[in-house]
């Protein structure tokens, strides 16, 4: 008898491994339990916006779904979230269209 054979992880493993985590975040996002709100046509300036987000609760995390110009959104960390609204800068003026939950 042998020592058994040790095998090293190939990039295949780590690529599955990558795949199950985007899955198992998809199947979170769609669970039932969770609230997403759509709002649609953000004016957004190239600066601060502060846009009331409905959903009652500070928000999770929000992504654009739509955005009719070249612009890059982020949140602003200087402003605090709350329960109505949330502060977004953007890198030139657009209208969006954001999800939030």
């Amino acid at each position: 008898m042998g020592v058994p054979g040790v095998r090293a992880p190939t990039i295949r493993d780590q690529e599955d491994q990558f795949q199950r985590a985007v899955r198992a975040a998809i199947k979170d996002l769609d669970s039932p339990g969770l609230r997403k709100v759509v709002v649609p046509n953000i004016n957004l300036v190239a600066g601060l916006t502060v846009i009331p987000h409905q959903l009652g609760k500070v928000p999770v995390g929000w992504q654009v779904i739509d955005i009719n110009a070249q612009a890059t959104v982020w949140r602003d960390s200087t402003v605090a979230l709350s329960n109505d609204t949330i502060a977004l800068r953007s890198s030139a003026v657009a209208v969006a269209t954001i999800q939030f939950w």
